[in-house]
């Protein structure tokens, strides 16, 4: 009886979070399941295979400060499986805030005419604009240069060097953060889609 209580209060909280998030058009508090603020012990349950840690300094986004922050990579994040295979999962962990950014990468998308990871890019794409509505900053890029041509997203130039091009669909909120949906295609058939997500108190905030 009181695991029903606890599956139940779940089921509501998160469907609250959602309601607002549709009806403000900010990203979700709480991304994956995990909460801001969490210890690295906290999410290790959560997790797949630890591929790698690393802690150093970064520096405070429109501060004269740093940041000491732990960058945890793993295989795999167990509420991630709806989005299928992935790469890598990210994690920043600040030493005061506790978790503040995760980065989910995709398994490489292998179809040179990139209609898989286009399709699969648009299926994300559709369950964020969903929650959130229409993202208010979409950002695409040719190589590393920013374009408004939607034809130019997959064409591979000789002087682009590997990287394709590439589209971000952007939510942020001052209050609660950004969430990013993104697709890069790469020279041999080669894409990936990114989720990523970071609270108030990264310090790529700003």
């Amino acid at each position: 009886m009181k695991l029903l209580k606890v599956l139940f209060l779940v089921v509501l909280v998160s469907s609250t979070i959602l309601a607002i998030a549709r009806a403000e058009n900010i990203p979700p508090e709480y991304p994956f399941g995990l909460k801001w603020g969490m210890t690295l012990e906290e999410v290790k349950p959560l997790c797949g295979e630890l591929i790698s840690t690393m802690t150093r300094e970064r520096p405070t986004y429109g501060k004269d400060t740093t940041k000491k922050l732990t960058s945890v990579m793993v295989k795999s994040l167990k509420k991630t499986i709806w989005l299928g295979e992935s790469e890598f999962v990210h994690f920043i962990f600040d030493s005061e805030h506790g978790l503040e950014e995760i980065d989910w990468r995709s398994a490489p998308i292998r179809n040179y005419r990139f209609d898989e990871a286009k399709k699969k890019y648009n299926e994300l794409l559709d369950i964020l604009t969903n929650s959130y509505g229409e993202a208010p900053a979409v950002k695409r890029f040719s190589g590393y240069d920013s374009f408004d041509d939607k034809n130019k997203l997959f064409d591979c130039s000789p002087k682009q060097g590997t990287l394709c091009g590439g589209v971000e669909n952007i939510w942020a909120d001052e209050k609660y953060g950004a969430a990013v949906v993104s697709l890069s295609t790469h020279k041999g058939g080669i894409s990936y889609i990114s989720l990523h997500y970071h609270s108030v108190e990264s310090p790529v905030a700003g």
